[in-house]
């Protein structure tokens, strides 16, 4: 059955009615909509379209009505079964992020909107897993670089760093024009002001997100990891805005020194280490330091 044509649109319609139902099971069924997606786009040879012209409306509709009523099964009914919540997150994070190959990257974009949106501040420790998993997820796309970087970003492409436009806030116009980066930056933000676990959860992820830029193979030139490093500049202000939340301990997994601050030259680290894997290069570093961010 085609994608976008009557017949599929009214049974993505159905399944959007069981998926919820259904929840544990619902990484089948998101696996076999983006592989029916993939083969619509193959078969019709629309893959060679514009993203925006892949799909027609009433199936982007569909796609949302999906997005929108897996929600209660995650935000609200997690008390009753929370591993099927659990499993529903996750899957639905998964299937977003896929999306980003296939469809229009705006629409996508609106659905991440729609998700976060159905989040609040003093939500359950739960809700902030959940939350922040999902995250994880969609930022571990392998192009979430270029997602993030409305300008051409590859070799060459940028001949000088002193002619970008810093922009050291958090400003609408930074989350607009860095949607991914923007969007994890704002909720770290928010859950600082929340109790100590949450604040160890958001700061896990971003951690780990940038430790990944810090190894990817795709960016190791000055320039390159120059450019990447000004996707975090509005770090600095979060931090200095809740330095009384942070302080440095001799125990716990975040490191303070130039290796890992990827504020400095990120290529310094791949000069200075060889890259035997994260474990290896970040207990040398905390041996060199000696001292470690922790959350109070």
């Amino acid at each position: 059955m085609a994608v976008g044509t009557p017949n599929h649109t009214a049974a993505c319609g159905n399944r959007a009615r069981v998926c919820p139902q259904r929840s544990q099971y619902s990484w089948y069924f998101f696996e076999a909509l983006v592989k029916s997606m993939a083969q619509y786009l193959i078969e019709s040879c629309k893959v060679k379209l514009s993203r925006n012209q892949r799909f027609s409306a009433s199936f982007h509709h569909t796609v949302e009505t999906v997005v929108n009523m897996m929600m209660p099964h995650i935000t609200q009914k997690y008390k009753d079964n929370l591993d099927a919540a659990r499993n529903a997150n996750h899957s639905l994070a998964v299937f977003i992020k896929r999306c980003f190959n296939l469809m229009d990257r705006g629409f996508v974009f609106k659905q991440i909107n729609n998700y976060m949106n159905c989040f609040m501040p003093g939500d359950p420790k739960t809700l902030f897993e959940f939350k922040f998993e999902f995250l994880r997820v969609v930022c571990n796309h392998e192009h979430y670089v270029p997602l993030n970087l409305p300008m051409p970003f590859g070799k060459g492409r940028i001949l000088r760093f002193e002619d970008l436009q810093l922009d050291y806030s958090l400003t609408d116009d930074f989350c607009k024009n860095h949607f991914l980066v923007g969007l994890l930056l704002r909720e770290v933000n928010a859950a600082l002001q929340e109790f100590r676990e949450i604040r160890q959860i958001a700061i896990q992820v971003l951690k780990n997100l940038m430790i990944k830029h810090t190894f990817d193979d795709r960016y190791t030139s000055k320039s390159q990891q120059a450019r990447l490093a000004t996707l975090y500049l509005p770090l600095f202000g979060l931090l200095q805005e809740n330095v009384n939340r942070l302080n440095v301990k001799e125990v716990t997994p975040f490191t303070i020194n130039h290796y890992n601050n990827p504020y400095r030259n990120m290529s310094e680290f791949h000069t200075t280490h060889p890259r035997k894997g994260c474990g290896g290069c970040w207990s040398q570093t905390q041996v060199s330091s000696g001292k470690m961010l922790s959350i109070p």
